[in-house]
């Protein structure tokens, strides 16, 4: 039998700086999330008592509807799209075998899934010329005032939102510092070789999150927030990951997702990495420094931050694990709720 390790692939708490709480900020989530609009029109049924039928656009986009007064499925009218790729049909399977035939009648709830022809070369090039640019790495060094020594980490991040400043989202164990260092700064590097100092904002073990925010510094147009996704994959869709390990920039895997199942954290790392839920299990490789990084199904929208890997008795990488986006958005609510008033 091998015995499976789960290991943290970047290591790195911290308390909450430059929050003034005596200033009075509105915001809502809306200002540091966004989704990019899809031109999609899902069928409207006219008949009350219908059939319940659920539009899967295999793009991050689930619509309901019902049946007609022949409780037949409706056939859109208009075919949604997906990123570098070409829609082919619906189909009554996730696997995208068995074409939908919209003159049978259904006579249970039903799910029917948009099928696609992807152009990987094409994918591969909009994430180069796009993606990129919302993907950033962090250095975090910490020391101690008596002394010209300090003790350096890097991980990866992601841009979610630009207005006054930039705001990223990585993991809390990135950017955790060790008890024997009293101070810490953090340094964000991006795609084009620009280097910005950022301050914490929020920080919750439980999540393994943290969100930091950096000045423009005069690149106000250069670097790109993320868009999220509505839904996860379906299992054995494509996923790519964006990170740095080993300090390289800007590494791109691809893997499949493999669903989401329950993690418990390593008694070892729990006072920097607590979670205890659900998470994305995949098999886009992470390494040392990829965490904080990004996780995106294949129409290039955010569905989680990879925070960790498993490795076997022989060290040799299985699979790795992101948090969801639901969980991401849990963590930004409660920044919201918390700190910004």
């Amino acid at each position: 039998m091998l015995l499976f390790i789960f290991i943290l692939s970047s290591c790195n708490r911290l308390k909450i700086d430059n929050i003034n709480n005596n200033t009075s900020i509105e915001t809502s989530i809306d200002e540091l999330i966004s989704y990019e609009k899809d031109s999609f029109i899902a069928p409207t049924s006219n008949n009350q008592n219908g059939i319940k039928i659920t539009y899967n656009c295999n793009n991050g986009f689930i619509y309901e509807s019902k049946t007609n007064e022949k409780n037949k499925i409706i056939k859109p009218i208009t075919s949604p799209s997906k990123k570098a790729s070409k829609f082919t049909n619906w189909y009554y399977d996730e696997k995208c075998s068995y074409p939908v035939d919209f003159n049978k009648e259904v006579s249970i709830p039903t799910t029917i899934y948009a099928g696609y022809e992807t152009d990987f070369i094409e994918l591969a090039n909009m994430v180069s010329e796009d993606i990129l640019y919302s993907s950033i790495q962090i250095i975090s060094r910490y020391y101690n005032s008596s002394d010209t020594s300090f003790y350096e980490s890097s991980g990866s991040g992601v841009i979610i939102s630009v207005s006054d400043k930039y705001y990223c989202l990585t993991n809390n164990h990135v950017v955790y510092r060790p008890n024997e260092y009293r101070y810490n700064k953090y340094e964000i590097h991006d795609s084009f070789n620009n280097t910005y100092n950022a301050d914490l904002l929020y920080y919750d073990v439980n999540y393994d999150l943290a969100l930091l925010s950096f000045d423009h510094n005069g690149n106000y147009q250069e670097l790109k927030p993320i868009y999220f996704s509505n839904s996860l994959p379906n299992i054995n869709d494509l996923v790519i990951s964006i990170g740095n390990p080993l300090k390289m920039m800007n590494v791109v895997t691809y893997g499949y997702y493999e669903g989401i199942k329950k993690y418990t954290a390593n008694p070892d790392t729990v006072y920097k990495s607590n979670i205890n839920f659900n998470v994305i299990h995949h098999s886009a490789m992470v390494k040392d420094g990829s965490s904080g990084g990004i996780l995106l199904d294949s129409n290039l929208r955010l569905i989680g931050i990879n925070f960790a890997a498993a490795v076997n008795s022989n060290n040799e990488y299985e699979y790795s694990y992101a948090i969801p986006y639901e969980k991401i958005i849990e963590f930004l609510n409660n920044y919201i709720k918390n700190v910004v008033r």
